[in-house]
């Protein structure tokens, strides 16, 4: 665990030592995002997050290379179709969650209007369930995402972790 740990913080600091060399024409980006109902699974049987809005600054460093500070809002509760609750266990109400995630990406193509990266996140979430919070810390691994557009830009990315769990979609806009 602890190698792990070393790999991650060394993996998202790396970048900004070596990467001076390139120079991008619109570096600083911001998106908004939207990611559907997904599944998430825990000890009172599992939850369906309803809503989940994320909004991210982005700077690209080189061609290949670029880091974002993520903020997410997240509206969990539990499914009916996991099945029923145990008797005399009271229905859970609905939590919110919030993230602050530092991201970093590599561009695999990186165009003038087309993009496509892989990304890894770690950061923090706090919450509110029934009253009480629940701070925590999250990860977010996003094996593959793309952008298409100049100034203005689409995207969808397919990932797994505490911003969102299978997919998200979202416009954003270059400076």
């Amino acid at each position: 665990m602890r190698k792990l740990v070393i790999f991650i913080v060394l993996f998202m600091f790396a970048p900004v030592a070596i990467v001076a060399q390139d120079v991008v024409e619109r570096p600083l980006e911001v998106n908004l995002s939207y990611g559907g109902p997904q599944g998430t699974f825990g000890m009172d049987g599992g939850a369906v997050t309803t809503f989940s809005a994320v909004a991210e600054v982005r700077y690209t460093l080189s061609r290949w290379i670029s880091v974002g500070l993520a903020g997410g809002l997240h509206d969990r509760s539990r499914s009916a179709s996991l099945g029923p609750l145990p008797e005399g266990e009271p229905e859970p109400k609905t939590s919110y969650d919030c993230n602050l995630m530092m991201n970093v990406y590599a561009n695999w193509v990186n165009r003038e209007s087309f993009r496509l990266y892989s990304g890894v996140g770690f950061g923090t979430m706090g919450g509110y369930v029934k009253g009480d919070g629940h701070p925590s810390h999250g990860f977010q691994f996003t094996p593959v995402g793309l952008s298409y557009g100049k100034r203005f830009y689409g995207f969808a990315e397919l990932g797994m972790g505490w911003m969102f769990s299978f997919s998200r979609a979202g416009i954003g806009i270059r400076f």
